[in-house]
């Protein structure tokens, strides 16, 4: 009962959003799940029909998707993302933010254009909060970017989840730049 695409298959929102589609749809969901890191010769998500690894930035990557019943899904989820941290985020520099939205923002658009997708969600994270205006980084600019363009008109559906009080690789990575 569907086409889901998950990019960030690997980590906690992405898993959350497998889990969440095996608990809704069953085994009738056809889960595509991509995950970038140390490759893993055939290693496969959990829950998964399919799981391609690749730099989602990467045309082979995209085009192994696209593979996958015709780009054509159901929904997308956006759980991955990648920007400098550990300071303000006022402090960012425009090259910072380019970078960070290189990996964090600019995909989802690249994505909505190229697949047929009926509904993207993407998440985001209490950036406007004091404690993390001052540690945040370059990923403050791309997460309001991500929420600026989900309320925006567009070819699929767009929805945004705002989290981020949970214990992830990122948010101990933040803490220990902090430490330092």
């Amino acid at each position: 009962m569907g086409y889901f695409l998950v990019i960030g298959g690997t980590g906690v929102m992405g898993t959350a959003a497998i889990q969440a589609v095996r608990a809704e749809f069953g085994d009738e969901a056809t889960i595509v799940a991509n995950w970038y890191g140390k490759e893993i010769p055939d290693y496969k998500i959990e829950q998964t029909n399919h799981t391609i690894f690749g730099d989602i930035t990467d045309p082979q990557c995209i085009n192994k998707i696209k593979a996958i019943n015709s780009g054509k899904f159901d929904y997308m989820f956006y759980a991955t993302a990648l920007g400098e941290v550990g300071f303000p985020i006022l402090d960012t520099t425009p090259d910072q933010i380019a970078q960070s939205n290189k990996l964090s923002f600019d995909p989802i658009i690249a994505l909505e254009k190229t697949f047929n997708i009926e509904t993207i969600v993407t998440y985001s994270t209490f950036y406007t909060l004091k404690h993390q205006q001052c540690s945040y980084g370059a990923m403050g600019y791309s997460k309001e970017a991500i929420e600026k363009w989900t309320v925006q008109q567009g070819k699929s559906k767009r929805l945004c989840i705002r989290a981020g009080l949970f214990e992830s690789q990122s948010s101990r990575g933040i803490k220990l730049l902090l430490r330092k």
